[in-house]
C-alpha cells in the first residue's frame, strides 16, 4: 500500500507497477531450441496483461503504473495495439486510471506514435514536467510527473 502526505493530509492507496511487458513479443531465439512451446510463450505476454488487470480491478488499486517496454519494438499488427486499448479500457471501466513511462523499445514502436490511449490512461513525457488532477475524482495533483498533452 502506497502512502502519499499532501498538505498535512495522508492519503492511502493502493497501487501496481508494471515494467517490460514487451507485448506481443516475437521472440525469435526461441526457434532455436528445439521443442521449446513457442506458441504459448509468445500468448505469455497478453495472459500477463490480461491477468494484471484483472488483479489491479479485483484489489480497486488507485493507478497501474506501465514502466518502460510496453510493446517490443517495432510491430507488425495493429492488433497488438487494439489489445492493449482494451486491456486499458477495462481500468478505465473500473475506474483506474493508468500511467506510461516509454522505455527505449517504446520508443521506436509505431504504438505509441499512432494509438489513441483511453482517457483514463496518461503517458508520460520525455520532455517537460507537468502537473495534472490525480486521486479518485481530480483531487490534489500528482507533483513532478511529466504526462504527454
Amino acid at each position: 500500500m502506497g502512502i502519499i502526505s499532501h498538505l498535512g493530509e495522508n492519503m492511502d492507496f493502493k497501487f501496481i507497477v508494471a515494467a517490460d511487458i514487451h507485448l506481443d513479443s516475437p521472440l525469435t531465439g526461441l526457434s532455436r531450441y528445439e521443442g521449446a512451446p513457442v506458441d504459448i510463450l509468445r500468448g505469455a505476454t497478453r495472459e500477463a496483461l490480461e491477468n494484471l488487470v484483472a488483479l489491479a480491478i479485483k484489489e480497486k488499486v488507485a493507478f497501474v503504473l506501465f514502466s518502460g517496454d510496453l510493446y517490443d519494438g517495432e510491430w507488425k499488427d495493429y492488433n497488438t495495439g487494439l489489445f492493449l486499448s482494451r486491456q486499458l479500457s477495462r481500468l478505465r471501466e473500473a475506474g483506474i486510471k493508468g500511467f506510461i513511462l516509454y522505455g527505449n523499445h517504446d520508443a521506436e514502436s509505431r504504438i505509441t506514435r499512432s494509438l489513441r490511449l483511453p482517457d483514463n490512461v496518461r503517458a508520460f513525457s520525455t520532455k517537460s514536467g507537468n502537473l495534472f488532477p490525480g486521486g479518485r475524482g481530480g483531487g490534489h495533483p500528482w507533483a513532478g510527473l511529466c504526462p504527454e498533452g
